[in-house]
Parts: C-alpha cells; sequence; structure tokens
C-alpha cells in the first residue's frame, strides 16, 4: 500500500540507495512529465566544472542521462516518495531562488 505522495528533502534524497530504490523525480523544465527511476549514482563533485565542489544526483532517464545539481534541488528539479496527482504537484511550490 503506497501512502501519501511527499516531497522528499534533500537529506532524504541522498539517503536513497543507488539501484534499489526507486524515486518520482519532477523537474521544472519539464512541468508535465513525471518520471519513475533509479539514482544512478551520487557524485561529490560538480562534474562540469573544476573550480566547483557540490553534490550531484546522476539519473538514467529515457533515451538519456541527466546529472542534477543538490543545489538546485527544490527550484529545478524534486523527488516525491510516491506517485503524486497533478492535483498533488500543483499545490506544492517550487522554490523561488
Amino acid at each position: 500500500m503506497n501512502s501519501t505522495p511527499k516531497i522528499l528533502t534533500p537529506a532524504e534524497v541522498l539517503e536513497v540507495h543507488p539501484l534499489t530504490d526507486y524515486l518520482w523525480l519532477e523537474t521544472r523544465e519539464e512541468p508535465d512529465v513525471l518520471y519513475h527511476l533509479q539514482v544512478y549514482c551520487f557524485v561529490y563533485d560538480n562534474p562540469f566544472s573544476y573550480f566547483a565542489t557540490c553534490v550531484c544526483v546522476h539519473f538514467n532517464l529515457p533515451d538519456d542521462t541527466s546529472w542534477f545539481m543538490m543545489e538546485a534541488y527544490g527550484a529545478e528539479w524534486r523527488c516525491w516518495s510516491d506517485r503524486p496527482t497533478d492535483e498533488q504537484r500543483g499545490a506544492v511550490e517550487w522554490d523561488e531562488r
């Protein structure tokens, strides 16, 4: 039985076990798409810059692979504990940064 969907905190996302736990990924860039995915891996250095250090989460999206920086969590992407309805998704505002 599924519980009521909730937005995971950044700490909860980082506690996910790669390759065994599934999350519902929502991105601000694709508001009508919800992905049911496994975390592929966590990276603790920014793969795009030699000068910045941050935590990234790597997801294998259908036909793509994407890195999401934890510093953008809540503003550009977020994860749900269970599949939310469109109404539940719309009721939770994105962080404004």
